[in-house]
C-alpha cells in the first residue's frame, strides 16, 4: 500500500495521528506492505506517521523523483510502469 498523506492546500492537511491510526488499521486489516511518499517538506510528517503507527512502514518522503513517484504510484496498483 502506498500512502501519500500530504495535502496540497494548508487548509485540509490530516493530523499526523488519524494517519498513524489508518495505517495501523490497514496493516491488521490487509497485512500489507506499506510506504510512505512525499516531498522533501514532508520527510518529518512521514516519519512521525511512521513511528506513531506502531507497524511496519517504509518512508520514501523526500527520497523520489516525479518519475518515480510515477513508478511507486504503478507498482502499487499492480501496473507495469513504462519509465
Amino acid at each position: 500500500l502506498l500512502l501519500h498523506p500530504a495535502a496540497s492546500a494548508a487548509s485540509r492537511p490530516s493530523p499526523p495521528a488519524l494517519w498513524a491510526r489508518a495505517a495501523a488499521l490497514l496493516h491488521a486489516q490487509c497485512g500489507l506492505p506499506m510506504v510512505l511518499t512525499g516531498g522533501p517538506a514532508e520527510t518529518a510528517l512521514a516519519e512521525r506517521i511512521r513511528a506513531d503507527s506502531g507497524v511496519p512502514i517504509r518512508s520514501l518522503a523526500g527520497q523520489l523523483e516525479l518519475g518515480e513517484l510515477g513508478a511507486a504510484l504503478a507498482l502499487a496498483a499492480g501496473r507495469r510502469s513504462s519509465l
